[in-house]
């Protein structure tokens, strides 16, 4: 923290200050004295400067002060992960249940009790999966996003190759609840947005795709690479053999 030397400073209690490790917490209240701060903290009645700082009534306020506040962050770190886990049980049971990570083209709806779509973000979705199933690369396809408005916000929110593969080969698109600990999906959890059909044409398209780079980057790569066709219309690869 930054104060301006000789600044006075109120805080509520001593919880407010820090949630840090006691000794550390002592250690950022001394730099702040010796900066020239005086704080006052308002329910312990307590003024804390560099003259008293050392004084053993100030010291043991301030440290068992500490000693709770970072008690009390744990505790609630606890009970904070202990909720999502019962939330992401919940979800694991097909149980419909608000979740910290949904998908960006969902919300969360109260009076429902569900997830539903939300206004613009569903149909670019679509649009996705569409031109994947066509058979447009993921290069392509981010070229093609240019000026679309991102699924995800923020500072660092783009259409780049990693978002796009991460978008695409999740089945959340089909509804899906995908744990994060490797668990097996869940179908039904979120409402489907894109069709069965288009969704596994775009997994071949894209799993084709994966096998031709391999091809091309083994030297194997000729002419016919992604031209021709099966009479059932899957395109053929080239295997080695001996």
């Amino acid at each position: 923290m930054l104060f301006r030397s000789g600044s006075l400073i109120l805080i509520e209690n001593l919880d407010r200050w820090s949630r840090e490790d006691d000794l550390d917490s002592q250690l950022e209240l001394r730099k702040a004295v010796n900066s020239g701060v005086e704080l006052m903290f308002l329910s312990e009645n307590l003024l804390v400067t560099k003259a008293n700082f050392n004084d053993l009534n100030v010291r043991c306020v301030v440290f068992f002060g500490a000693v709770r506040a970072h008690g009390e962050s744990v505790r609630k770190s606890e009970l904070q992960a202990a909720n999502w886990e019962k939330k992401h049980a919940a979800a694991k049971a097909g149980k419909p249940v608000r979740l910290n990570r949904p998908p960006p083209w969902l919300e969360w709806n109260a009076e429902q009790g569900k997830y539903v779509e939300n206004t613009a973000k569903p149909k670019i979705v679509r649009s996705l999966f569409g031109l994947a199933a066509q058979g447009h690369g993921l290069l392509a396809i981010v070229r093609t996003l240019r000026g679309t408005p991102t699924l995800t916000t923020g500072p660092k929110a783009s259409w780049n190759l990693s978002t796009l593969r991460r978008f695409l080969l999740s089945k959340e698109a089909l509804g899906f609840y995908v744990p994060t600990d490797g668990g097996q999906p869940v179908p039904g959890f979120y409402p489907r947005i894109v069709d069965e059909k288009v969704y596994y044409a775009a997994q071949g398209r894209l799993a084709i795709a994966k096998q031709v780079k391999r091809t091309l980057k083994r030297g194997e790569g000729n002419l016919f690479t992604s031209l021709a066709h099966c009479t059932c219309g899957a395109t053929l690869l080239l295997h080695g053999g001996r």
